[in-house]
Order: structure tokens, then C-alpha cells, then sequence
């Protein structure tokens, strides 16, 4: 992993707009690209809590996506027993305040089962859906950083919509073991609705997805 790669500044709230690329991805970017290439090959989809979970079931939503309500941190942990259970490969979509708080999930990922993780972090430096409270993972950097040392295979961070495409397809790819793409989205989007759905209708769906890949 050349450092070049990790090298990518700080943009949070109240940053100069004059310093953010156009090129970088929006959040709204990156969860329609992670569920569209997740229902693509058919791989379970877990959401962490927060703006993520609406934008996905708002824009994204699939039978295979299994929503987070109200856990927060808990996505990876989550995913982990999936894998162990089925044997099957899973990807994790969380925010960088859900990666942080759940450090425990992620320290198990490499360890859980030989089907490969996918897990991409939205990093923001915030925690946006409770008010924009900062975050103390400070860069995308630190994020891949983390990741590397708790045993992930590759940890990446992509800056621009192609290079998240890129990576995300890299990833996929993998035949096992735990990847991680950082995906920095400088640029603040909007609050996106309310999902229609609770968690008692996600884990009803979600079981009847499962039935029906046996």
C-alpha cells in the first residue's frame, strides 16, 4: 500500500468549499455504488446506523441489505457472524463514527471465517445524523491505517468517484479474507428520508433472501 494512497487531507464542517475537489464522492455516490454491486453478485449487505441506512433503503434498497436500526457500531460484528453462520462473502457499509465505535467488529473481521469481507467506510469526519460532533479519527488515512494494523489484507481510501469504483471493484474481488475502502466524502449532502421499513420487516425480508440462496 504506497503511501501516496493514504495521503489524503482533513475536510470536515466549516471547511473552505474553494478546497474540496468536485471529483470527490458524494455519500449518496457511494451507497447507491456498494448496494448496487452488492446485489449485483448477490452478497449480503450490511448498513451501519445513521444517514447511511436512510440514503441506501432510499435510494438502493434490496432484499439482501440488512439495516442496522439503532446499532450503532454493530455492522461488522454483524457481517462476522453472517460469514461464520453461512460461509458466504458480506459487505459492510458504515460511517467513519460507526468504524470507530465498532473497533471490536473489525478487530475479529480478518479472523471470521474464509469467505471475504468487504468493508467500505464513509469518512466525513463527523457524526453527521446526530448533530456534526467530530469524530476522533481525524483523516481517511487513519482509518486505513487502522485497518492494516488490525490484519486487513488491503485497505485503500479512495478520494474520487472512480477510484471508489475502482477499489470497490478490487475488493469484490478478493476470494477471501478482509478488505477495507475509506470513501472521502468532503462534501456534505443533504438528510435523506426516513426509511418506510422497520427492523422487524428488514430481518423478515432479509430471512427469506437467505432461504432463497440455499
Amino acid at each position: 500500500m504506497a503511501a501516496s494512497e493514504l495521503d489524503v487531507p482533513h475536510v470536515g464542517r466549516g471547511a473552505d468549499p474553494a478546497g474540496v475537489s468536485e471529483a470527490a464522492p458524494t455519500r449518496p455516490q457511494v451507497a447507491v455504488e456498494v448496494a448496487v454491486n452488492a446485489a449485483e453478485r448477490d452478497v449480503a449487505l450490511f448498513v451501519g446506523n445513521g444517514f447511511l441506512t436512510r440514503e441506501v433503503a432510499h435510494l438502493a434498497d434490496g432484499p439482501g441489505t440488512f439495516y442496522l436500526f439503532g446499532g450503532m457500531g454493530l455492522a461488522t460484528s454483524v457481517a462476522c457472524g453472517y460469514r461464520e453462520a453461512t460461509g458466504r462473502p458480506a459487505v459492510v457499509l458504515e460511517g467513519d463514527g460507526n468504524f470507530a465505535m465498532g473497533l471490536g467488529g473489525a478487530l475479529y473481521a480478518p479472523a471470521a471465517g474464509p469467505a471475504p469481507l468487504v468493508h467500505v467506510v464513509v469518512f466525513n469526519g463527523h457524526y453527521e445524523s446526530s448533530g456534526g460532533q467530530t469524530t476522533l479519527l481525524r483523516t481517511p488515512a487513519q482509518v486505513a491505517s487502522v485497518a492494516t494494523a488490525l490484519g486487513y489484507r488491503h485497505a485503500w481510501v479512495a478520494d474520487t468517484l472512480p477510484e471508489l469504483r475502482r477499489r470497490l471493484r478490487d475488493a469484490l474481488e478478493m476470494s477471501e479474507g478482509a478488505s477495507l475502502v475509506c470513501a472521502h466524502t468532503p462534501r456534505l449532502s443533504p438528510p435523506p428520508p426516513r426509511p418506510r421499513l422497520d427492523a422487524a420487516d428488514c430481518t423478515q425480508r432479509f430471512s427469506l433472501w437467505r432461504q432463497e440462496q440455499r
